[in-house]
């Protein structure tokens, strides 16, 4: 088991982005992946290094997972995670789209990390509880901020 002070830092963005009628764009990501967070939640994408910033990544993630452009808003929140082998510091940014129309999975990006199974806009809030509960942090800042109890 690895100390905390051993650990490498993981970076992180996630897309709360939202539509005129104040939904919010659920994925899901594949059966077999690797963090077993297959139920509904937000897009996501870790920082590429060297000096890629929080904000050139959620763009990143937004035109390679979803094949959409989008205009950011404000960071909803940030919250630091330890898993099992890494540390985790993710942000919650809010978003629109400015170009295009959500579509999984995004063949042209095979290298662009996890490739999302379905997508929805929802405004029932309580589908993001299930993957937080799995330890999805960018539901959990998303809950936060809505005020809605997720922990069991």
């Amino acid at each position: 088991m690895h100390t905390i002070h051993e650990k490498p830092h993981t970076h992180a963005v996630a897309l709360v982005i939202e539509n005129d009628a104040g939904e919010v764009l659920a994925v899901k990501r594949p059966e077999d992946d690797a963090d077993g967070l297959t139920s509904w939640g937000l897009p996501a994408t870790s920082l590429r290094a060297p000096g890629e910033s929080w904000e050139q990544a959620a763009h990143r993630a937004a035109r390679e997972k979803l094949g959409v452009s989008v205009v950011l808003g404000e960071c909803m929140g940030e919250q630091h995670h330890e898993r099992e082998t890494y540390l985790l510091t993710l942000r919650d940014y809010r978003a629109r789209i400015s170009e295009g129309e959500p579509h999984v999975p995004q063949t042209a990006y095979p290298h662009a990390g996890t490739q999302y199974t379905d997508w929805k806009w929802t405004s029932e809030w309580d589908i993001f509880i299930p993957t937080a509960r799995k330890g999805s942090v960018c539901t959990r800042i998303f809950l936060d901020a809505k005020g809605i109890r997720w922990r069991a």
